[in-house]
């Protein structure tokens, strides 16, 4: 049975984490979601998630925005490991919300569902392509 706790150990906190996600992570878009991801030595899946001020003025809607998308990937982060072990490989994640205000809940965790997804099968390739030796080569 899946574990649906959302300690702080999984929460992306440090500026230098963030910033590395922001400069060399990987971009996934799963309207009203923009994922940003770059895949850690850490065992452990961490995840930031924003609403920006200049869209959202008001605090109300921009913190209620940011619970409904904790609350989607502590329901559903199992489909980010996809029935692996959890301690295979981490990741950080920052998670923005660029939708449109006065969106429901099944609207945000289906984003988030196909967005942990997409991000599960990116990673599970670039690993296996890592594996047959087809890491280091170049196209021209």
């Amino acid at each position: 049975m899946p574990q649906f706790k959302f300690p702080k150990a999984e929460k992306l906190c440090s500026r230098d984490s963030i910033k590395q996600v922001f400069t060399q992570g990987k971009t996934l878009m799963s309207y009203p979601l923009q994922f940003r991801y770059l895949p850690v030595d850490s065992s452990e899946t961490r995840i930031m998630v924003s609403a920006p001020k200049k869209r959202f003025k008001r605090a109300v809607v921009r913190n209620r925005l940011k619970r409904l998308m904790r609350e989607a990937y502590r329901l559903n982060r199992h489909n980010l490991h996809g029935g692996q072990a959890r301690n295979e490989a981490g990741m950080n994640i920052v998670c923005c919300y660029i939708g449109q205000a006065g969106i429901d809940f099944a609207t945000v965790e289906q984003a988030m569902v196909k967005g942990l997804q997409h991000i599960a099968q990116r990673t599970q390739s670039a690993q296996t392509g890592k594996e047959n030796g087809q890491h280091g080569q170049e196209t021209e």
